[in-house]
């Protein structure tokens, strides 16, 4: 078994909104090849946005090729598409076919001989009742004690929810991907800690902190939870697959995420 990187990123939400960061990870791949590697999303608040590199070898430089001259293709289950411009090495972006909550979007991609195809529904938005600041012994990170957010918002009843928090400080997206779903918390009032790798002092004094609740679907939050997984747990289980849980076909890795968005901001005191 041949062991790759590849890099996850946060840059496609709201991209306006904040500074992209980068994680790093190292997985197991059941394939000597090059893998391709998408990031794509499309939410209630912007086009569709997509990113396209491949795997590298694991004793190799930690730069990730991208992916060049794909034809990338987003519909609707309207009869509504449009082909993505590359914009940039390996970023795709559209600007015409708009995110709407309740449709379902296709996403087709055409690189290197190869078509990949994941299909994603977006959940109608949850908004952010509100939040608070809390005094914790655990910190904002791992390291110490501090002020957190935490996030307070209403789950709709009678449908399985999927949640993504990210926090932007001072206008610096936060590394951490914090994930949930309503287990047992179905149509309750839901109150979510907010953490944060790159923030291991705390919140401090003025500090402005936007949070972005994401209503995700479950293939992405699939992809995310096992992610975390093989990130922070130093492997998955035997009984886990090998690598995060693509939704596109023909064994490309990464995810397609339709995701309503919702966000408030505090600042300190």
């Amino acid at each position: 078994m041949k062991q790759y990187i590849f890099k996850f990123s946060n840059w496609l939400i709201i991209t306006f909104l904040f500074s992209s960061c980068e994680k790093v990870i190292e997985i197991n791949l059941n394939s000597a090849d090059p893998k391709i590697v998408v990031e794509a999303e499309i939410s209630d608040q912007s086009f569709c946005k997509v990113k396209l590199t491949q795997t590298v070898n694991f004793d190799e430089s930690n730069t990730f090729p991208a992916v060049t001259g794909a034809i990338v293709r987003v519909s609707d289950n309207s009869g509504n598409s449009e082909i993505l411009t590359e914009t940039a090495q390996g970023i795709y972006n559209g600007f015409n076919l708009a995110g709407i909550s309740g449709k379902t979007y296709t996403l087709e991609i055409t690189a290197e001989g190869k078509t990949y195809t994941a299909v994603s529904t977006m959940p109608l938005p949850v908004s952010i009742d509100a939040l608070f600041i809390e005094n914790t012994s655990k910190g904002h990170g791992p390291m110490g004690g501090g002020k957190s957010v935490s996030v307070q918002f209403k789950d709709p009843a009678g449908v399985n929810n999927y949640y993504r928090f990210i926090q932007i400080i001072n206008n610096v997206e936060q590394n951490s991907i914090i994930i949930d779903a309503d287990v047992l918390q179905d149509g309750n009032t839901i109150i979510r800690s907010l953490y944060s790798e790159n923030n291991d002092s705390g919140l401090q004094t003025g500090d402005s902190v936007t949070v972005l609740l994401l209503t995700i679907d479950k293939g992405a939050f699939d992809y995310l939870r096992t992610f975390n997984q093989l990130n922070e747990g130093g492997g998955l289980s035997a009984a886990s697959p090998a690598n995060p849980l693509s939704n596109f076909s023909n064994t490309a890795l990464g995810y397609f995420s339709a995701n309503s968005v919702h966000s408030k901001t505090i600042v300190i005191q």
